[in-house]
């Protein structure tokens, strides 16, 4: 029998290579000028690749996003374009890679509770919002119940309506919780 954990972990670093790479030319086209002329070593250094094989995973991502109609490659110079679908996809995962919440001074003594219940056939929306969730700076209470201190309705509204969840997303708002105490370490809550 095939052991599925490192199937899936080949799979989501595969994915997160690139998007990483659709985000640097993202980036390069729209908002960096000096990063569109960056040597393969400033971008591997940039993308936080460090093993020696990372000149082949950024081709074969590359030509992944190509597949994926992405991006394409400029007859004239030989860089790579965005097309419209990979703007749409990398202003998305720009807009991911900027998401934080406003921390206030004081804690309100509430927690905010996302509970979600989504299928097995859309895991990869699943693993994303967990690591939507866990960026924004959730805590794990169980695989599909995490814990915020602060505010983020508006936060976790956004993420819903782009990941499609509709009812299978539920946030809730607690005056306390049992045994709360580990939580409140964790979040440094405790003065």
């Amino acid at each position: 029998m095939e052991k599925i954990e490192p199937k899936i972990k080949k799979t989501s670093r595969r994915v997160h290579i690139q998007q990483k790479l659709a985000l640097a030319v993202f980036r390069v086209t729209t908002q960096s000028v000096s990063l569109a002329f960056a040597s393969d070593e400033h971008l591997r250094k940039r993308l936080g690749f460090d093993s020696g094989h990372a000149t082949e995973r950024m081709r074969q991502a590359f030509h992944r996003l190509e597949q994926k109609s992405l991006i394409r490659r400029d007859l004239q110079n030989g860089r790579f374009i965005l097309t419209a679908a990979g703007k749409g996809y990398a202003k998305k995962l720009d807009a991911y890679e900027r998401i934080t919440v406003k921390k206030p001074r004081t804690w309100d003594g509430k927690w905010r509770i996302v509970i979600f219940d989504i299928w097995e056939r859309r895991r990869s929306t699943r693993n994303r919002l967990r690591y939507l969730l866990q960026k924004i700076g959730f805590k794990k209470v169980q695989h599909s119940v995490w814990v915020y201190p602060y505010d983020c309705e508006e936060m976790l509204a956004f993420i819903r309506t782009d990941l499609r969840l509709g009812g299978g997303i539920i946030y809730l708002v607690a005056e306390g919780m049992e045994n709360d105490k580990l939580l409140r370490v964790r979040f440094n809550l405790i003065p």
